[in-house]
């Protein structure tokens, strides 16, 4: 994915970028070794950013500062009117200082002439490497004149940091990252250049006090090499005066052998594959060895860059100059590898010291991982002592994985937790030699500890004996809720019987699963106390939550009381009777059997009362026993609250039915037809009907399944995870499992494409994040809301960072990317929806011009209303050193 960056950035009379140009085409930057530094581009004229462009203004691109030196309004026939603009890199500068006079130098290093030639200019000395010593004097001339003399006597190459206004002089610039230059790959034009105008095929050698290798070499105080032509053409080189007799002809043979051949150069219109491939291996530096290969021209051939034309809005345009010219030779030695004073032990440096590990546990797409942080100091010398320059250190970290650091810190994230890992660093000069790696440091990578809030208090009701607990899927945490993060494995339940316990376990909800139910049908009446606490994917439990508590009730017991009061109503009535209407038969309600002294009549009624009062039973005595009472009738009619109810012969026609486990388990027939059945659990061979509502359809009650809830269909492996899912308020309605991550991805990315979110009047321009710890400043606003009816998303964000001092800093920041419920929230915490998962922190991270972070944020922020990206940044710098901040696109992928 490409995420643009400020091509342009406008700066004021202080150096500190002031705007960004957006609007500019045909925008380079040419560069060449020891030669020109420009800029030009184009614009509209009536660009409102125009006013910026004016003569000695300050601008940045590709890293380097420019002053722009000649502004071209025109206008073709009908076109709009445009501006061009070409600049000069802001170290030409040194050509319009005061004069320096003829100077002597004897037997002296580069440095100190570097030095000399830049004071007064307001440019200072950065690394000077070269080891050559020479007896010279410079010409008069200005400062850039007399750095260019240096450079040619010395050899090595001049490098200027336009950042930090510091001169360098290396035996090389540039690496060999194994670049590639190929047709059909990414070469527009190619051309070949042979040339042997330089060509030497004998080359002599002597010291400054005149002593050669002839001693050793046969008399002869030169070498041959006809390996090209058996033409002889000579060639001459000086060394200093301690340059002993060997390690002079071992350089001589060496710089023999690339003089005798011819110079190749190439010129190629290229594409500049690291724009598309995000990758900076594929990123030409001036300097930079490369491969040329052209299997039909016959071309296979590894040349150094020494000319740069950098198309920055279109690389795919850049060109570049290859060259197998050798390095100046000054004077005439050579100022490179095969200076007269190179000591091969002062080009090794040493290895790092002080190499010390961390780690942190944190959680990816609800998996737990771990990360390795290393830090080491920083190498200034070889392993004979002498000073030397780094261009990087390589570290590397079991598992084969390996790391390019620029400072002398790197991380390594994405690894297993609880796991022994070792790591070793070494140190890589500018001319490519590495040094020894350091001993491995070990370490065990952490596992996250970090609890989860607590859940939101359980909704509970009860009903025939049976208590239902239900969560809302959200964390209750400290203020408003939120959906509960990725790692959370379940929410674990327990019961108590009063609201301080004691406790029992009763179970766990799930996001999948939210509903608990419990069976109490032997405590009706009774009341029953709930809580529940977030266990995460790797077992931490956190917190308990609010308890909630409920009576136990039950439909069943309910009516049969009220039928039991009516009945004791009735009773009442009938005592009060005493006599049967026909004078003879009497009715008796009580709990013993009546013993009346008048004696019992055939017929008289015995209403049996247990010890509550209650009617359990009617007898009827037949003349020598209490016998049961029957009701004989074709037909009867009971008026009820619901509607009548009718007994008649072979079937019981009512609204409702309400009867006791027992008698339940009792009731065989081979049809039941009513237009509501309701119940805990219904069993059978099959149910045929035209409409099942509200029901939890399965074909297994655990294990591999496919069930239809209400939240959609899903399919579930073995294990208890979702494979496919439908329904589950996904816009297209379709998301599957990930093998790899194991996340449930929408099929909306996949159907429709991803969302990208703009901030307000982008480009909004530089946030000042002010030195405030620990606060954070909000950078960048989104007005558009977060489109994802599953309420989960992956933010993809970029931010740009900027020093303010002008110049090369050292910086420590925090920069993290949030969901809100507002799109200017005053804090991180203020209506936040999504916390931040994946911040990136940087601790005394250099900033030269800007540096870029992408943040990757897996979020999920539930579907209660609207949801904006927010970036923050944080400024963690010591003193007063503030920063500038700048937000792009916010790229929202399906998750």
């Amino acid at each position: 994915m490409l995420i643009d960056q400020p091509a342009v950035v406008a700066l004021d009379a202080a150096g500190a970028p002031a705007d960004v140009l957006p609007d500019v085409w045909d925008l380079k930057v040419i560069t060449e070794i020891n030669g020109e530094q420009t800029i030009t581009w184009t614009m509209a004229a009536n660009d409102p950013r125009a006013a910026l462009i004016v003569n000695e203004a300050l601008v940045q691109a590709d890293g380097v500062r420019f002053r722009i030196k000649k502004v071209t309004t025109a206008r073709e026939s009908t076109d709009t009117p445009t501006i061009a603009v070409y600049g000069e890199a802001t170290w030409y500068e040194l050509a319009g200082k005061p004069r320096l006079v003829d100077r002597e130098w004897t037997s002296s290093l580069a440095g100190p002439a570097v030095t000399a030639a830049l004071v007064g200019t307001g440019w200072s000395v950065g690394l000077v490497t070269v080891t050559t010593s020479r007896s010279w004097t410079w010409s008069t001339g200005n400062p850039l004149e007399v750095l260019r003399q240096i450079q040619q006597v010395h050899g090595g190459d001049l490098t200027f940091d336009t950042q930090t206004k510091t001169v360098s002089l290396r035996p090389t610039q540039g690496e060999d990252l194994g670049l590639l230059f190929a047709a059909g790959r990414n070469v527009n034009t190619l051309r070949r250049i042979v040339d042997t105008s330089q060509l030497v095929t004998r080359m002599h050698a002597v010291t400054e006090d005149g002593y050669t290798f002839a001693s050793i070499n046969g008399g002869k105080d030169y070498v041959d090499n006809n390996t090209w032509t058996a033409e002889v053409i000579h060639g001459y080189l000086t060394y200093s005066e301690s340059t002993g007799s060997g390690a002079m002809l071992a350089l001589t043979q060496a710089a023999l052998a690339e003089y005798a051949k011819p110079r190749t150069t190439y010129e190629a219109e290229v594409m500049d594959l690291s724009a598309i491939a995000n990758d900076n291996l594929e990123d030409p530096h001036l300097g930079d060895e490369a491969i040329v290969f052209d299997e039909q021209i016959g071309i296979q051939a590894k040349h150094r860059i020494v000319r740069l034309e950098k198309d920055i809005l279109e690389p795919w345009h850049t060109v570049v100059t290859l060259s197998s010219t050798l390095r100046n030779l000054g004077d005439g030695s050579d100022g490179g590898k095969f200076s007269g004073e190179d000591d091969p032990s002062a080009v090794k440096p040493k290895p790092p010291t002080g190499l010390n590990l961390s780690t942190a546990g944190y959680w990816y797409n609800g998996s737990p991982r771990s990360s390795v942080q290393a830090t080491w100091s920083l190498v200034t010398e070889g392993i004979s002592g002498y000073g030397i320059a780094i261009a990087y250190y390589s570290v590397r970290i079991t598992g084969g994985r390996t790391a390019r650091a620029d400072n002398t810190t790197v991380g390594f994230d994405g690894l297993d937790p609880n796991q022994l890992v070792s790591v070793q660093v070494c140190a890589v000069s500018v001319d490519g030699v590495a040094s020894d790696w350091t001993p491995a440091a070990q370490i065990t990578t952490a596992t996250p500890t970090a609890d989860i809030e607590p859940p939101t208090p359980f909704t509970l009701s009860s009903q025939s004996g049976m208590i239902t607990i239900a969560w809302d899927r959200m964390i209750q945490g400290g203020g408003i809720p939120y959906p509960p993060p990725l790692y959370l494995a379940h929410i674990q339940v327990q019961e108590g019987t009063s609201a301080a316990g004691p406790w029992i376990g009763a179970g766990a909800v799930t996001t999948a699963v939210p509903t608990l139910i419990r069976p109490h049908t032997d405590h009706i009446g009774e009341t029953r106390w709930y809580r529940g606490r977030c266990v995460s994917t790797t077992g931490v439990e956190g917190s308990w939550g609010t308890t909630s508590s409920v009576v136990v009730t039950s439909a069943i017991n309910t009516a049969v009381s009220d039928a039991q009061a009516a009945a004791n109503a009735a009773a009442v009535a009938a005592s009060n009777a005493q006599t049967t209407a026909n004078g003879k038969n009497k009715i008796f309600t009580q709990m013993l059997s009546p013993i009346p002294a008048d004696g019992l009549t055939v017929g008289d009624e015995w209403y049996v009362l247990n010890v509550s009062g209650q009617i359990i039973g009617v007898r009827i005595w037949n003349g020598g026993a209490w016998a049961a009472r029957p009701f004989v009738a074709d037909s009867v009619i009971v008026p009820s609250s619901v509607g009548p109810i009718l007994l008649a012969d072979g079937a019981v026609t009512a609204p409702k039915i309400v009867a006791n486990e027992a008698l339940i388990n009792k009731i065989f027939t081979d049809e039941l037809v009513a237009s509501k059945v309701s119940g805990v659990m219904i069993q059978g061979d099959a149910i045929d009907g035209k409409t099942v509502t509200g029901a939890v359809v399965r074909t297994a009650a655990s294990g591999a399944r496919t069930q239809l809830d209400t939240n959609g269909l899903r399919v579930i492996d073995s294990g208890g995870n979702d494979l496919v899912r439908l329904g589950f308020s996904y816009p297209t309605g379709l998301a599957v499992r990930d093998p790899k991550t194991g996340g449930m991805l929408e099929a909306s990315g996949m159907i429709f494409g991803s969302q990208f979110l703009t901030p307000n009047g982008h480009p909004r321009g530089w946030d000042t994040v002010a030195v405030n710890t620990p606060n954070y400043t909000r950078v960048g606003q989104y007005a558009t809301a977060i489109s994802s009816l599953s309420g989960r998303a992956n933010l993809v964000a970029y931010v740009a960072i900027a020093g303010n001092s002008g110049g090369s800093e050292l910086n420590s920041m925090d920069v993290m990317v949030q969901v809100h419920s507002v799109s200017n929230p005053a804090s991180p915490t203020t209506n936040r929806l999504h916390a931040a998962q994946n911040p990136v922190s940087w601790t005394n991270l250099t900033v030269m011009n800007t540096e870029t972070v992408i943040l990757m944020e897996p979020a999920d922020f539930g579907t209660a209303g609207n949801a904006y990206p927010v970036v923050w940044v944080r400024n963690r710098n010591s003193g007063s050193r503030s920063l500038q901040a700048w937000v792009g696109p916010i790229a929202v992928l399906p998750a």
